[in-house]
């Protein structure tokens, strides 16, 4: 290799901060030390890596693959030698999983019970910031395992699937729609519609339901808590398009109607995600085992 690991840290730094004084200080160097590591670098490849734009340092094209593979197996160097320092210690192991788009994690004291039975030494760690941003806090790992609902795949993911959920119109108990059996699209264009993020995700609502319909809700709030928008129906301030699983609380309370979305519903297939690099019996892809034979074991009840 021509490469030393400091200089994979900083390409990964780079691309973490895209500015060299940013990452000279998440690095804990000056500038102009980075400036050296960065000038060796391409001295011992034989070609640059950035190219001066203005103010900015941007990566040719072969310098993006190079920090594209530093973000996946600098972390992943971290994370081995945290198990091996665990391991060494006779410390238990921890897994960090979060949940993408919906923070819902009503289920996880029974399936924390259920683990404990088999993984005694496996601790699990939620991470809040997985909700948001799955992808980049798998690679760089802030989280070892995402349950993900609809498509999500790429370079240094691995998906296994996990069960079968739908999309559903949540509303008040007073609400209009509420008795409906179904509805159709043009029945949302009048509505207060809450939903959680402004990006509109391949496989959800907007692309399968209210696109296809050419109609667009007059009003459309976010709100970037599922469990606010779930309080907001059930008072009455609005509709939401919500995964039938990660509401089930609240629908089994009484709290908030569901309405099937077109004649035929809008299915919804989550998967558990971990980065491509976990050895076969890793505590991340035993959790993910483990996953698996729960939601297995406690069909859902999105239908």
């Amino acid at each position: 290799m021509k490469l030393d690991i400091k200089h994979w840290q900083m390409l990964k730094a780079m691309d973490d901060f895209d500015s060299l004084n940013k990452a000279a200080i998440g690095l804990n160097l000056s500038q102009s030390a980075l400036s050296h590591r960065l000038a060796e670098a391409e001295r011992r490849l034989g070609r640059a890596i950035f190219y001066r734009q203005g103010r900015r340092l941007v990566p040719t094209p072969a310098g993006i693959v190079l920090t594209q593979v530093a973000q996946h197996i600098v972390p992943t160097l971290m994370r081995a030698e945290e198990s091996f320092v665990q391991t060494s210690h006779d410390i238990e192991h921890v897994v960090k999983i979060g949940v993408a788009a919906y923070n819902s994690f009503y289920w996880l004291p029974d399936f924390l019970a259920f683990l404990k039975n088999q993984h005694e030494h496996i601790q699990i760690e939620i991470v809040a910031s997985a909700t948001a941003h799955p992808r980049r806090s798998i690679l760089q790992a802030e989280v070892d395992l995402v349950l993900v609902p609809g498509p999500f795949s790429g370079p240094g993911l691995e998906s296994m699937p996990l069960f079968q959920d739908r999309l559903v119109l949540i509303t008040d108990i007073g609400h209009k729609l509420a008795q409906k059996q179904w509805i159709e699209a043009e029945q949302l264009v009048n509505e207060d519609v809450l939903t959680y993020g402004r990006d509109y995700y391949p496989g959800f609502e907007y692309e399968r339901f209210i696109r296809p319909a050419g109609i667009t809700p007059q009003r459309v709030k976010i709100i970037e808590m599922v469990g606010a928008i779930v309080e907001l129906v059930s008072a009455g301030q609005g509709i939401s398009v919500l995964s039938r699983w990660a509401i089930e609380p609240s629908v089994a309370a009484g709290r908030v109607c569901e309405v099937q979305l077109g004649p035929k519903g809008l299915d919804l297939a989550w998967s558990c995600v971990c980065r491509t690099g976990e050895t076969q019996y890793s505590p991340t892809r035993q959790v993910a085992s483990v996953l698996q034979q729960w939601f297995k074991n406690n069909p859902i009840k999105a239908y």
